[in-house]
């Protein structure tokens, strides 16, 4: 059975979490830049911090294949410890909100600190616990091998005005964009908007009969369906 692997620091399995969920939404086997990476990082790290790890750490453990300027591929062993990490994270934060309701803007930063202890036996345990076998977030838990973790619906910022639309996932875990969200009363996933209008500083919703304007940045990390 898989334990924890002691070999990886917390920033480092933070950038695993993020080139395990870039890696099974691309197309096609396609590097991952590094400005992709830190474009899900937030202002949690630098570029320079980046790169370090990843040609100190994650290549010589043979996590991925990195090639300066062309980005990185997640290596077959790299993509196993990377679904392990991805794992237990949406495992914490699914946890904490359904059954300890902690804050949607807490979920991120406090499933870090409860992530790196979670054994192959109790996220099964965690699993069975949930409702909902997905995170706050859209994110679904990567338990068997045969799930469509991909997501393949619209951004935020393409849907013409006057669409209802359903909120199914957010591509950034950060808490600063948590904080944002919740300042537009979007507390997760399963939110209902209507699009109003578009203008350069954001999108204009309308969310619970009161309009909000989302800036153009948050709204392509938000993807959403027609509300059937």
């Amino acid at each position: 059975m898989h334990e924890k692997n002691h070999e990886l620091r917390v920033p480092e399995e933070e950038i695993m979490e993020v080139l395990f969920d870039i890696t099974i939404n691309k197309e096609t086997k396609q590097r991952i830049k590094m400005g992709e990476i830190l474009d899900r990082l937030g202002q949690d790290m630098a570029k320079t911090q980046l790169t370090n790890i990843v040609r100190r750490k994650l290549e010589p453990l043979g996590y991925v294949d990195y090639t300066p300027y062309d980005g990185i591929l997640l290596t077959s062993k790299g993509y196993q410890e990377a679904r392990r990490i991805a794992r237990n994270h949406r495992l914490a934060e699914a946890m904490l909100y359904q059954i300890f309701d902690v804050p949607f803007s807490e979920l991120h930063e406090q499933a870090c600190h409860l992530e790196h202890g979670i054994s192959d036996r109790l996220a099964e345990l965690i699993f069975q616990k949930l409702k909902e076998k997905r995170t706050p977030f859209g994110d679904v838990i990567p338990m068997g091998e045969a799930e469509d973790l991909s997501c393949d619906d619209q951004r935020l910022i393409d849907i013409p005005s006057g669409t209802k639309v359903i909120l199914t996932r957010i591509n950034s875990h950060t808490t600063e964009t948590a904080r944002e969200l919740e300042s537009y009363q979007i507390h997760g996933v399963d939110t209902k908007l209507v699009v109003k209008g578009k203008s350069k500083e954001g999108i204009i919703v309308e969310l619970n009969h009161k309009e909000h304007m989302i800036p153009i940045q948050i709204s392509k990390i938000l993807c959403v369906k027609s509300e059937e």
